[in-house]
């Protein structure tokens, strides 16, 4: 991912394709999506490198989760629009990984508040941690 940015506005159905300048035009701003509330390259080109080989896309799983913490959209109000921008496959193939654009279509899905349940595993571990911890109270007294 070459390019995430997010964008507050009061006004509904925003589209454009003007970007204000920047090294690369496809890594610029939008302004025409009301204000920049989030963005990967602030203060540096920045990039998350997807390899489709490794993540097993297309299960109905995610490939990847963008956190944007709330203080990003600190001064926006409740009611506005949230815009988001994201740009795929500019670095193209990179050693012996392909990220460009072939692996078919990014979808984005927003949460807010969002938290993680451990996995089966980690629960496990949990459960047999605190049994041990009982028995070893319980020889104890």
């Amino acid at each position: 991912m070459d390019a995430f940015q997010v964008y507050t506005s009061p006004t509904p159905g925003l589209f454009t394709t003007t970007f204000a300048p920047a090294d690369n035009e496809l890594l610029g701003t939008l302004p025409g999506l009301g204000t920049l509330r989030y963005n990967l390259d602030a203060g540096a080109d920045s990039v998350v490198l997807l390899d489709y080989n490794v993540i097993g896309s297309g299960d109905g799983r995610a490939d990847m989760t963008a956190l944007v913490p709330l203080s990003a959209f600190a001064g926006s109000a409740p009611t506005d629009y949230v815009y988001l921008y994201s740009y795929f496959g500019a670095r193209g193939v990179v050693g012996s990984h392909d990220y460009g654009t072939s692996s078919g279509i990014e979808s984005w899905g927003v949460g807010e508040g969002l938290t993680y349940a451990p996995e089966p595993a980690t629960m496990a571990l949990l459960a047999l941690g605190g049994a041990g911890m009982l028995l070893r109270r319980r020889r104890k007294a």
